[in-house]
């Protein structure tokens, strides 16, 4: 039988660390407090490889793509998932200077098998696109929450998955004894992993963490003359749901007061939407999320320098559904084998 590992935090890094350990046939003790403004709770769930204001290609994103290709096609947990939308996002060029540069960009070896170069204005009833845009290939967007829902029930399925929805505070945690005190058990452990997400950067085992709390802003919108069937992407993104409604996203604040939506954070989506789209619209929902973000925009993985049995997974921040799958399989093994950790993404590059 494998080891007793203890993983605090049930988003979408501790969720498929999870599934990799218990693939791997060892013990897995989930501990959750269902925190309503994490990140994984309530993100719109887009994955896109081209981002940013120039375009730029995601790092590792070939791999990190076919990583959740397999995770998606896992013939043990497919049947539980119904959360994944592969569906093409439309980046409309802002001017002709951006339209001259992916030209010869969309041909480039590195680009060409994931966008498609649109030279006409598409679907110009409804949106603001003179110059054309990309078409990004190989994207989609996930339902977090269901997919969080769906994993844990496959959890339940297992026989060596315990599962306690609760908080918990860190002078609960006994180091020396290698045990978490709870309200009503004792649970030993060979191995804790913090998967917090944002709350990391206030974690006493790990001081100092280079963890940005990022706030994002979404909205549900109802627009029934815009017919989508892509994601587009221009400044926002608005993501199709069914009877015309839509996910918009989204707002990044690193100074904030509140984690609670703000009229200024509608504000700032709708004008944008009012520059992206032709056609009326309603606001429907608001809601408001913490991202866990870092300088250089990679995930940390690491091990305690003084108990190699502690461990963290975080740091995901917008790329959570890409990074996911890939490095909570690389933090799997790192734990059940010792493989050593990529120096991109390890603790240890932070001094």
């Amino acid at each position: 039988m494998g080891r007793q590992i203890v993983i605090l935090g049930g988003g979408i890094a501790g969720s498929l660390l999870a599934f990799n350990l218990l693939t791997a046939g060892q013990q897995v003790t989930l501990i959750d407090d269902v925190a309503p403004n994490s990140a994984s709770r309530v993100a719109a769930g887009l994955f896109n490889v081209i981002t940013g204001r120039f375009g730029t290609k995601t790092w590792m994103a070939d791999e990190l793509l076919q990583k959740l290709k397999i995770f998606y096609s896992h013939p043990t947990l497919s049947p539980y998932l119904q959360a994944m939308h592969y569906q093409k996002i439309y980046r409309p060029f802002k001017e002709i200077a951006e339209y001259n540069k992916w030209t010869g960009k969309a041909k480039q070896a590195d680009y060409a098998p994931l966008v498609n170069f649109r030279e006409q204005p598409y679907r110009e009833d409804v949106l603001h696109n003179p110059y054309g845009g990309i078409e990004i290939l190989p994207c989609g967007w996930i339902d977090t929450g269901a997919l969080l829902g769906d994993m844990l029930r496959w959890f339940q399925t297992q026989p060596h998955f315990r599962y306690y929805p609760r908080s918990l505070t860190y002078d609960q945690i006994d180091l020396h004894k290698k045990a978490i005190s709870l309200e009503d058990t004792r649970l030993p452990f060979d191995n804790v992993v913090f998967c917090e997400g944002h709350r990391a950067s206030n974690n006493p085992f790990f001081p100092s963490l280079p963890i940005i709390p990022n706030k994002g802003e979404l909205l549900k919108i109802e627009a029934p003359d815009l017919r989508l069937d892509f994601v587009l992407s221009r400044k926002i993104y608005l993501i199709p749901l069914a009877d015309h409604q839509y996910v918009m996203g989204s707002t990044y604040k690193k100074d904030f007061s509140s984690i609670s939506p703000t009229s200024e954070a509608r504000d700032e989506l709708t004008f944008h939407l009012e520059k992206a789209i032709k056609v009326s619209y309603r606001v429907l929902d608001q809601w408001a999320g913490i991202r866990p973000t870092t300088p250089d925009r990679r995930p940390i993985l690491g091990t305690h320098p003084q108990h190699d049995f502690v461990h963290l997974l975080t740091g995901f921040g917008t790329k959570g559904l890409l990074y996911g799958p890939h490095f909570s399989e690389v933090m799997a093994q790192h734990i059940i084998e010792r493989a050593p950790l990529p120096d991109t993404v390890s603790l240890m590059r932070f001094g």
